[in-house]
Parts: structure tokens; C-alpha cells; sequence
């Protein structure tokens, strides 16, 4: 059980990564090219949340973007 806190700590973090990232996007959006700070703040999240989604797990041996390649066996 242990183990699946860890891993709810790592999905809460990487969220609140995101949507802090996509805040820091969205709000300068929102207010200079859509003129609408509330449209800007809900794109914000959004973007947010599907950043912090598709961010890798810290644990993940492939976290630096590159693939292995296939191994002959």
C-alpha cells in the first residue's frame, strides 16, 4: 500500500506541475489575445492538467524522451 501512495504523491505533483505551468501560459492568454481573464484561467487548467498527465513518472527508466532500442535475445 505503500507503494500506491508514492505513486498518488508522484500524479499529485505532476499535476500541480502542470497546471501551474499551463496558469503561467494560460493567464497572459487570456488577458492580452482573448481579453478574457476567466477563459484564460480555464485554459490554463485545462492545458495544465493534460501537461501534467503526459509528463513521465520520475521512476520511468525512459523519462529523458529517448526509446530503447529492441534488444536481440
Amino acid at each position: 500500500m505503500g507503494d500506491k501512495a508514492e505513486g498518488d504523491r508522484s500524479l499529485a505533483n505532476r499535476l500541480g506541475i502542470g497546471i501551474a505551468i499551463g496558469l503561467a501560459i494560460g493567464i497572459p492568454l487570456g488577458l492580452v489575445v482573448l481579453n478574457n481573464l476567466t477563459l484564460g484561467i480555464g485554459l490554463g487548467i485545462g492545458f495544465g492538467l493534460a501537461f501534467g498527465l503526459a509528463m513521465a513518472p520520475s521512476g520511468d527508466d525512459r523519462s529523458d524522451g529517448h526509446r530503447k532500442p529492441p534488444s536481440d535475445d
